[in-house]
């Protein structure tokens, strides 16, 4: 027999999602991760191997911030009438908003130990070609 496709979510005690719902998690998963992208990019070790700037830092603040809230104080109605194709956006529950940022955070992980391992096997690949520094970025 089949689990139920909720299974996941349940095991969290996050109940099932509205369209308007699905929308806001996508918008506040994306806006998260791209941010968290940053911080593993800027370096070719370890996201914490370098401090980052102030501005970054205030940017990153601001903006993950400001989309968690509008996450789950979500307001506008950008449809205008019931007879609009424009889905609504819905606004989420802070457990659903930190299940996104706890998500974020372990695959930004993930993304940032995978990145360090990948660029080492490169520099070895390079260093067996012959190159005089291997990859170097």
């Amino acid at each position: 027999m089949a689990s139920s496709p909720n299974a996941f979510f349940d095991g969290f005690g996050i109940d099932r999602f509205e369209y308007g719902e699905v929308l806001t998690v996508i918008y506040l998963k994306v806006s998260l991760s791209d941010f968290f992208t940053v911080f593993a990019a800027r370096t070719n070790d370890f996201f914490w191997s370098r401090k980052p700037g102030k501005a970054l830092l205030i940017a990153f603040i601001v903006a993950t911030m400001c989309a968690t809230f509008l996450s789950v104080y979500w307001f506008l109605n950008l449809s205008g009438n019931d007879n609009s194709n424009i889905p609504d956006m819905k606004p989420v529950s802070w457990k659903v908003a930190g299940f996104i940022w706890g998500f974020n955070l372990i695959f930004f992980m993930l993304q940032d130990v995978l990145k360090v391992l990948e660029l080492k096997l490169f520099a070895k690949y390079y260093a067996m070609k012959g190159g005089k520094e291997g990859y170097t970025g």
